[in-house]
């Protein structure tokens, strides 16, 4: 009873973990059909390292302005057989990247330096080129890059507006609660003058009476 009560307690996060993974092998078996993986890499690389093999691309593009430029040609060269030698880049942010990318993709690193690496040409990367895969990969990272900074600017946009529009209603509110004549506030010299017809009105009632008394 506790399991299954515990089991639709955590129903919609197990749901929704699936519905991700399922998301993350289909577009491993696109890749494939787009004929980016070799049928070797295709078996024994995992989706989700693909998935995050593509997310540290998307962050090594970011990270510098050449970015995408520079993996091109560094797997351009992994693909000629060059070997490479990750002791030598000088920034480490690049360095530990590239080599969680290259242990993920399954390159080879020598017995005498694990930081120096190169493709499996006869074997797991046979009939597959890595540059044209990383390509792909930067191509999506900079389409959801894309999307999303859209996203902000449109919220950002609604954002103004909203105050913008706040900001009319307010003022509408203060002109309207004035005086309905004009919305002006009596003057004190328009006081004044009804306050003297009013004096008026009383000194000509108290003559009336006097002259009624007199007669009397």
């Amino acid at each position: 009873m506790a399991k299954k009560h515990k089991f639709k307690k955590n129903k919609k996060k197990f749901y929704e973990k699936r519905q991700v993974l399922r998301k993350i092998k289909v577009a491993k078996d696109e890749l494939r059909k787009l004929g980016f993986l070799s049928k070797e890499f295709f078996e024994k690389v995992h989706s989700d390292e693909l998935q995050t093999v593509q997310k540290m691309v998307g962050k090594l593009v970011e990270h510098g302005e050449s970015g995408a430029q520079e993996l091109l040609g560094l797997f351009g060269m992994v693909d000629e057989g060059a070997t490479i030698n990750l002791r030598r880049l000088k920034d480490p942010y690049v360095q530990l990247k590239l080599h969680k990318i290259f242990q993920l993709l399954r390159l080879q690193h020598t017995k005498q330096n694990a930081l120096k690496f190169k493709a499996r040409l006869q074997s797991l990367h046979k009939d597959m080129s890595l540059t044209r895969l990383i390509k792909h990969m930067i191509d999506k990272e900079t389409e959801r890059m894309d999307k999303e900074q859209a996203e902000a600017d449109s919220s950002i946009e609604c954002s103004s507006s909203s105050e913008s529009d706040s900001d009319l209603s307010d003022s509408d509110i203060g002109d309207s609660s004035g005086s309905e004549d004009g919305g002006q506030p009596p003057q004190p010299q328009q006081l004044g003058e009804a306050q003297n017809e009013s004096e008026a009105e009383s000194v000509d009632s108290e003559e009336q009476e006097q002259k009624r008394n007199f007669f009397a």
